[in-house]
């Protein structure tokens, strides 16, 4: 008995850093990159009554439009996606970031002082002092001969940055529509111009409805705890949004670009009514205007619909 439970012990703590069997408690992210799927989630290290255990993240590589898992890899203990770019997944663990790759999901190179010199040359005197920026992802580095350089994590990029100042870049407007998570906005000046917003009224903060230029185009559509998450092809808008203001379910919401009518909507239950998510674990979607494919992950299923329509494309288990 007692080899038993020790057995039991060193899985529930070595699986999950390690190997990352077992079903997520939560997913973290959910992305399109490099032709791929990828959905990072974690499970948990085996608890006790006064601990829970600790989070640990895995990556899926999955086939966008077949649902076919390529692979999974496990990124130890609770890790957060700080970029990524071509077959290079960058990874902030506690903030000692780590590359990863895609294909094969081995780790490419780990951002110590020692391997930062190695790797960067102007970093040849060494390094005196690591600053954080723009929540995690940008690395400002001052070198022992008093130069300062910068690393995007998000492109990857090093680069030379007095004052740690991000370089200018000329502004040039595409003219195409981007969105946020209240606004629709035309990329024609440097802020963009709002199209769209989900706004309360009357002072109510609870319950939003579309507005174009302080107008209601439709004030029987309304939304709780509201976020755009694609625009499909210029034409129209995804809204994610809880059923009830307890955000215990979500329902995504496909309306015109008048904001007038609702071109589908999917609800939770339509997929799985009994599960629950919570303020601590939420609904994550990812969108790939490539594929015109929405992905939303309910419990122990990732489901990826079309963002046109709003049909099932495919499902698959994590």
């Amino acid at each position: 008995m007692g080899f038993a439970f020790v057995v039991i012990m060193i899985a529930g703590l070595m699986n999950p850093i390690y190997w990352g069997y077992g079903s997520p408690e939560a997913v973290r992210e959910i992305r399109y990159a490099n032709g791929m799927l990828l959905v990072i989630d974690h499970i948990r290290t085996m608890g006790s009554e006064t601990d829970e255990g600790t989070p640990c993240s895995r990556v899926h590589v999955i086939d966008p439009k077949t649902g076919e898992k390529k692979l999974r890899f496990t990124l130890g203990e609770e890790a957060d996606i700080a970029g990524i770019h071509g077959d290079t997944l960058m990874v902030l663990s506690y903030t000692d970031p780590i590359a990863y790759s895609i294909t094969d999901g081995s780790v490419l190179f780990e951002y110590t002082d020692e391997n930062l010199a190695k790797l960067y040359p102007e970093l040849s005197s060494g390094i005196s002092n690591v600053m954080w920026g723009n929540s995690y992802s940008l690395m400002e580095i001052t070198a022992n001969n008093g130069k300062q350089y910068n690393l995007d994590f998000t492109t990857g990029h090093f680069y030379y940055a007095e004052g740690n100042r991000e370089p200018e870049v000329e502004y040039k407007p595409t003219h195409k529509l981007f969105f946020t998570d209240s606004e629709i906005k035309r990329d024609d000046e440097q802020w963009g111009t709002t199209i769209c917003s989900l706004e309360g009224k009357n002072g109510n903060q609870y319950e939003e409805f579309l507005t174009i230029q302080d107008s209601i185009p439709n004030p029987q559509l309304s939304f709780l705890s509201a976020a755009f998450v694609a625009i499909n092809a210029d034409t129209n808008y995804v809204i994610i949004s809880a059923e009830t203001l307890e955000n215990k379910s979500f329902r995504l919401t496909c309306v015109s670009r008048n904001c007038r009518s609702v071109l589908w909507e999917i609800r939770q239950a339509q997929y799985n009514a009994d599960y629950q998510f919570s303020d601590y674990i939420q609904p994550k979607i990812g969108f790939s205007a490539e594929q015109n494919a929405l992905t939303f992950w309910i419990e122990k299923t990732v489901y990826s619909v079309d963002a046109s329509t709003g049909k099932l494309l495919w499902q698959t288990g994590l």
